[in-house]
């Protein structure tokens, strides 16, 4: 029975570590992709994502309620952001579902502004 709960353990250590090196790698990303030019969204973006760490390891023990200063700083962004994030279920899937959609809207932008940069070079084949 040791070993079993052992095993147990250190999958959830292995998930865990994952999760944190992902989140990592999405914030770093955030800062170096829209940046200077975006600077407020991309500082919003890893508030979001490190409140997604916070809220997960609350919410995978049952205690969502119980935040440190840091981490209650960081979820008010994410309330700020509105969608009923106090009274959800699952706040982690929502701040995820939020992450997504706010890439993908940074991401359009920057492919856009691109895009006018290209044609206002004379790029052949833009504008």
């Amino acid at each position: 029975r040791t070993t079993a709960a052992y095993d147990r353990f250190w999958e959830g250590r292995k998930l865990w570590a994952v999760i944190v090196t992902h989140s990592r790698l999405l914030a770093s990303n955030a800062l170096l992709a829209f940046g200077p030019s975006n600077f407020p969204a991309a500082e919003q973006l890893v508030s979001v994502v490190a409140a997604f760490s916070a809220t997960a390891v609350k919410h995978l023990r049952g205690r969502v309620a119980e935040l440190t200063d840091g981490e209650r700083e960081n979820v008010a962004v994410a309330m700020a952001l509105g969608r009923g994030f106090e009274r959800a279920g699952n706040q982690p899937y929502l701040l995820l579902d939020w992450v997504a959609g706010e890439v993908d809207r940074l991401y359009a932008e920057a492919a856009a502004e691109s895009y006018r940069v290209d044609a206002a070079r004379g790029v052949p084949g833009f504008g």
